[in-house]
């Protein structure tokens, strides 16, 4: 069944079975894809599509046919199934429709409370007048007594957060501290910084890994060095990316593949200081141009809300701040030209799309990587950060 997939290219894993093995699930929830489920269409896959949707945010497509991807794929033929797997994915059910049957109504409020567009809360909302006969207005209110709670949750939070007590080297062994100490007396220091991030595996392209390297150091002072990273598609940007991603601390990066245009001003910590902040494909960025180069040039963002008073009962208007100090920003795109007014805040990284780069990397893939020692090496390397 995952065969009939890829033979159609649609990267696809069996799970063999209905469930993610403890082993793999780090995995999933670490990736930033976006996941299809294509189990079963009987009751216990249906089952275990919502289990597995509702607990990955994923979404569940249905090839509408009792036979199996493989057999559909022996009867249609690769041009008719390739048709069946991708109208099928553009109705995709997200995992909302299933948390409505199934879960109470406040629980699907507060998911749908997530969503950005109101045209999308309302279409959830109607779900739930016809499974619940509620009227849309109560319903309407309830959401916004959920959506008002979280903005006060969030000033709160910002109100209350005070000075880090976290001690980042509490994460690391006394042999592997010593050892970024010794690292940091090196005369030859930079060479083996960047010799690391080749070992991983990412071949050439040394003068992008010293300006993305450096990029990201530059995080520790007060104003970051951005950047956005050019180059055809495959050519390895993500992937360069990652590779210098490696010797640095995961607490010290966030990266995504799209955010909305309200997104940094929520975001969980509700601190983007002296952190690192990727964002892969610029068209995943575009919606949320303003507060990106509003974050780079100013330091900070500031969102003035109105919110209820629960003393007096009146609305007042409040602040948020999230601090930006320093942050260091880069972003991938297959354009040659983005928006001109983040364009002067970023510097330019173009990759090397040479023969002689292709076969670099080709020749390399050969190499059988020691993934276990590369990931001890690193763990110094992100001391040394």
């Amino acid at each position: 069944d995952a065969l009939a997939f890829q033979r159609i290219w649609y990267p696809a894993i069996a799970l063999l079975g209905k469930d993610i093995s403890t082993h793999n699930k780090p995995y999933f929830q670490k990736s930033k894809s976006i996941l299809y489920f294509a189990l079963d269409p009987d009751k216990s896959g249906r089952e275990a599509s919502y289990k597995l949707a509702k607990e990955f945010k994923g979404y569940v497509i249905d090839l509408k046919s009792e036979k199996d991807p493989d057999e559909l794929l022996a009867e249609l033929g690769v041009d008719e199934f390739k048709k069946l797997v991708e109208s099928s994915i553009e109705v995709a059910k997200f995992y909302l429709d299933l948390v409505i049957a199934k879960e109470p109504i406040e629980k699907a409020l507060i998911e749908i409370s997530q969503l950005e567009y109101q045209t999308e809360k309302d279409r959830w909302l109607d779900m739930i007048k016809e499974k619940h006969g509620c009227s849309i207005k109560s319903l309407r209110d309830d959401l916004k007594n959920i959506e008002k709670k979280r903005i006060l949750d969030l000033i709160k939070k910002s109100e209350d957060q005070g000075p880090g007590t976290f001690d980042p080297l509490s994460e690391y062994t006394e042999e592997e501290i010593n050892q970024a100490k010794e690292l940091l007396k090196d005369n030859n220091l930079f060479e083996k910084i960047i010799g690391q991030i080749t070992k991983t595996g990412y071949i050439g392209e040394i003068t992008n890994k010293q300006i993305l390297y450096l990029s990201f150091t530059s995080r520790l002072f007060d104003e970051g060095i951005s950047n956005v990273i050019k180059g055809d598609s495959s050519t390895g940007k993500s992937a360069l990316v990652k590779a210098v991603l490696n010797l640095f601390p995961e607490g010290e990066y966030n990266e995504f593949t799209s955010i909305s245009p309200q997104a940094l001003y929520y975001m969980k910590d509700l601190d983007l200081s002296h952190k690192i902040l990727i964002i892969f494909e610029a068209h995943g960025s575009e919606k949320a141009d303003y507060p990106i180069r509003s974050s780079i040039s100013e330091g900070e963002l500031r969102l003035l809300v109105a919110t209820k008073n629960k003393d007096t009962g009146s609305f007042e208007s409040k602040e948020i701040i999230i601090p930006a100090k320093g942050l260091s920003y880069v972003e991938t795109t297959t354009k040659s030209k983005i928006n001109p007014e983040n364009q002067t805040r970023l510097f330019d990284l173009y990759l090397d799309n040479s023969e002689e780069q292709t076969r670099r990397v080709i020749v390399s893939k050969t190499k059988i990587l020691d993934k276990e020692l590369l990931n001890k090496e690193n763990r110094v390397f992100q001391v040394l950060q």
